[in-house]
């Protein structure tokens, strides 16, 4: 980075008329963080209701149930999410790379990977 005359830095390329200069960087807009507020919402609301309904059956279903809610909770979407959490650097940096190949495979991989495990959690009674 080189200095002018005040001793500010000009910034790597900004007085050898390349035509830019350093840009402050633009917060993330509003739509992510309500998406994200909305995703989660409607996530929890799914056990709510489901105890909402389970309230009507009786005392033991109702501890039945948010026993299994909490332990599906805990061990099988906790552990799809996390794998499906895994993909979004790897696509990333194939991204910036350019390598068209590595970002086409990964997510088809991922689906395979978390469709296999939802199956293996399935079929061992986790859920």
């Amino acid at each position: 980075m080189s200095l002018d005359e005040s001793g500010r830095g000009l910034g790597v390329g900004s007085g050898l008329g390349l035509g830019w200069s350093w840009k402050k960087p633009k917060p993330p807009g509003r739509s992510i963080s309500g998406s994200t507020a909305i995703t989660g919402l409607l996530s929890y609301s799914r056990a709510m209701i489901s105890m909402f309904f389970l309230r009507y059956l009786g005392e033991m279903e109702l501890v039945g149930g948010s026993l299994s809610i909490g332990f599906a909770n805990i061990t099988h979407y906790s552990v799809i999410a996390g794998l499906a959490m895994g993909v979004e650097p790897i696509c990333g940096q194939a991204y910036r790379a350019k390598q068209m190949k590595i970002l086409g495979l990964t997510p088809q991989r991922t689906i395979l990977l978390l469709l296999s495990t939802s199956f293996l959690c399935h079929s061992h009674g986790l859920t």
